[in-house]
């Protein structure tokens, strides 16, 4: 083996040794470590069993306390029970009494109101044929009056006519003797010509256009007048139809009224019936009613309590077994050279020359060392770090970088030089 191998080797086997020296202390420790632990656990757990055990005595002690005190309240409130449900029965057969009288009441007090409405219908009936019959009177009446009016307006608008043509006929002769006296004195004058012709002219115009005046006014006043005889006659006509039609309205009225009233009749003897059968069926409502509330009454009763299923005792509470871990055995120490660098191939020695690289490559089951073939920790305290590398038909490489991380040796393989840097 090469000096510089063996130093390599040196280093190895030293680190080696160093972590086997870790190792060992390590495992006393985390034995010592877990003994310790498995004594505080002993510990906390008497402590914890001592708690959990008074810790279920007092709650089986006060769960019986509470059972014993649950027993007396509902055995106080079943004595109550049964009181209340005596007075219950009495207060529902009173309230039945109660209610059957109140609906006997109710029965002859519906009977006594439908005898006061069959008088009082047939007192309606009465008061409603003479109010119908006054109304008749009154129709009548109106009508008469209304005829009579209009018979008078009639005779004052003929009077008025009458009135307003003697007025034209005078105010006729008024104008025909103011055109006399005007044609007079244009004849006093004396003179002749086409001058006075003119004014002779002139006073028959203007009597001309008086006369016309009055002749349409008059005609206007006629027609006027003709049309207001005829709308009081249209308006008798109207009145006389609305008076027919109310004495019509008022015979419907009196048969409407007596149909009604006999309408009344038989619901009044209707409604006697349905009294009878209402009164039959409140009286066995009242009865179902007192029956259904003494069953509720009884259904609402407390059974007896009983003391029930005794509270069991609480079982003892297991501990668990903690077992401490084996003593710890120390191991062999590292052996100087086991798996080391200075392994040779299955081929040869060293290989051609008995240089390194033939050591490396010197036959066909040569040994690479290499990173994965070193240990994870054999150069940690050195800083160094180890790469190997192969590669057919070209070049491979071994080396170790020392603590600056400088390259320390190499072997080139496939024709290039090998040597130590």
């Amino acid at each position: 083996m090469p000096r510089e191998w063996e130093e390599i080797e040196d280093v190895m086997y030293e680190q080696k040794y160093n972590n086997y020296q870790y190792d060992w202390d390590n495992v006393q420790r985390q034995y010592n470590h877990q003994v310790t632990q498995n004594i505080a656990q002993r510990h906390d757990q008497a402590v914890q069993h001592k708690y959990q055990t008074a810790q279920q005595k007092q709650q089986w002690m006060y769960a019986n306390a509470m059972k014993e005190q649950k027993y007396n309240a509902e055995m106080a409130a079943f004595n109550k029970s049964e009181r209340l449900y005596g007075w219950q029965v009495e207060m529902n057969e009173i309230s039945a009494d109660m209610a059957l009288d109140d609906q006997r009441a109710q029965t002859n007090e519906r009977y006594q109101a439908l005898s006061f409405e069959a008088q009082v219908a047939a007192l309606q009936q009465a008061t409603k044929k003479t109010d119908l019959s006054l109304q008749g009177m009154g129709v009548d009446l109106d009508i008469y009056s209304k005829r009579t009016a209009g018979q008078r307006k009639k005779q004052g608008l003929t009077i008025e006519q009458q009135t307003k043509r003697g007025q034209v006929a005078a105010a006729s002769v008024e104008d025909a003797v103011k055109s006399m006296q005007a044609a007079g004195k244009v004849k006093a004058r004396g003179q002749a010509g086409g001058a006075t012709d003119k004014q002779y002219q002139s006073i028959a115009a203007q009597y001309s256009r008086l006369q016309a005046a009055k002749a349409y006014e008059l005609n206007r006043s006629d027609f006027a007048t003709r049309l207001a005889l005829n709308g009081v006659d249209q308006t008798l006509a109207e009145q006389q139809a609305a008076s027919d039609l109310n004495n019509v309205k008022i015979g419907v009225g009196v048969k409407t009224g007596d149909l009604e009233y006999a309408l009344g009749i038989k619901q009044r003897d209707a409604t006697k019936l349905s009294i009878g059968g209402a009164h039959d069926r409140s009286a066995k409502k009242i009865e179902h009613d007192q029956y259904v509330a003494n069953v509720t009454a009884d259904f609402n009763r407390m059974s007896k309590p009983t003391m029930g299923i005794p509270i069991p005792k609480p079982l003892e509470i297991p501990l668990a077994t903690i077992i401490d871990p084996i003593i710890p055995v120390k191991g062999k120490p590292p052996v100087w050279g086991a798996g080391g660098v200075g392994a040779q191939g299955a081929g040869g020695s060293l290989g051609a020359g008995g240089s390194p690289a033939g050591a490396l490559i010197g036959g066909t089951g040569a040994l690479m060392m290499g990173a994965a073939a070193m240990p994870s920790t054999a150069f940690a305290g050195l800083g160094v770090a180890a790469e190997a590398g192969v590669a057919l038909g070209g070049t491979a490489g071994f080396g170790l970088l020392g603590p600056a991380g400088l390259l320390l040796a190499g072997v080139a393989v496939g024709g290039s030089a090998a040597g130590w840097w």
